[in-house]
């Protein structure tokens, strides 16, 4: 740690003193977590770090405890990396992925950034490095708060046996959980930017049991992943999607509900009365239930009634 440190140093950055062991036995009773040894020794060498040439600071301990006001929110993760964004880099402490770095967003999911605290400030180091000689547009794709950081990037290829083996735990962790539950959605979508080629498999088991928000991550995968079987995924899915559409459209008309299709994509339709959008990926994933589709009906002419 103290080579790291050392080096964010060399490019200017100021280093602050260190924290008191005390702090962050504090930090670990309030977030109820144990703290990864490479995290505590940046802080007990370092109380975070203003690092604005990039657009991040590394919040001191006193900062990251601000976060305890949401438990709810944070469940699982602790905040340490913020970008003025309110969308912060926290670290992780499911049960499969304890220590991982997550890139939490205000108003949408959040995505797995690297594997470790250590390795998150290789990343910003890397691009620390790369701004003196860097051009202003260049500049702008280094400020981490508009360009952000990831090893596991949905549209990134490269992906270890030991990725994939992380995403296997991760799927046998959603099982604990339903599917109103936080921790069985994101430990799933978690799992799908784990898997890379040769993990195809697991891909289409993800299209088996997530819900749409998976399927839209798994699809955006299966492209990166550009093998032959992977692109079939992609095809058969969006196949049988628009199977499930066509068929759904005759059984609405059937009972009475008006439909008109929706030209911009060609199979997708609107309920008449009422001027009703369906979320047909969603709707999908219901599918095997029982008597889903008069459950849906029913659904519907109660939405109309408003």
């Amino acid at each position: 740690m103290e080579e790291i440190l050392t080096r964010f140093v060399q490019l200017g950055i100021r280093r602050n003193a260190g924290a008191e062991p005390s702090h962050l036995d504090r930090v670990e009773s309030v977030f109820a977590v144990k703290l990864p040894e490479d995290f505590r020794a940046f802080y007990l060498a370092t109380d975070g770090l203003d690092i604005s040439e990039l657009g991040i600071e590394l919040l001191s301990l006193t900062g990251i405890e601000q976060f305890s006001d949401f438990p709810d929110e944070l469940l699982g993760y602790l905040p340490f990396g913020d970008c003025n964004d309110s969308n912060p880099y926290s670290l992780c402490f499911w049960e499969p992925i304890v220590g991982f770095v997550v890139h939490l967003w205000h108003d949408n999911g959040p995505d797995l950034t690297c594997r470790s605290f250590t390795r998150f400030l290789e990343m910003v180091l890397d691009r620390l490095e790369r701004i003196p000689n860097a051009t202003e547009q260049e500049r702008d794709t280094l400020t981490i708060s508009l360009n952000h950081l990831g090893d596991y990037s949905l549209v990134s290829i490269p992906r270890g046996l030991d990725d994939a083996q992380f995403g296997r735990e991760l799927i046998r962790y959603s099982e604990r959980f339903t599917s109103q539950d936080h921790q069985w959605l994101e430990s799933l979508c978690f799992a799908t930017q784990l898997f890379g080629a040769g993990n195809e498999r697991e891909l289409s088991h993800l299209l088996e049991v997530g819900n749409g928000f998976v399927h839209r991550d798994v699809l955006r995968r299966c492209q990166a992943v550009g093998t032959p079987e992977a692109i079939a995924l992609q095809r058969d899915h969006t196949k049988n999607v628009r199977l499930f559409i066509d068929e759904l459209a005759t059984v609405l008309t059937e009972a009475g509900i008006e439909i008109r299709r929706d030209n911009s994509s060609g199979y997708r339709f609107v309920i008449v009365q009422g001027n009703i959008y369906l979320a047909f990926e969603m709707l999908y994933c219901e599918r095997n239930k029982p008597a889903f589709h008069l459950s849906l009906i029913e659904r519907i002419r109660g939405w109309q009634k408003r």
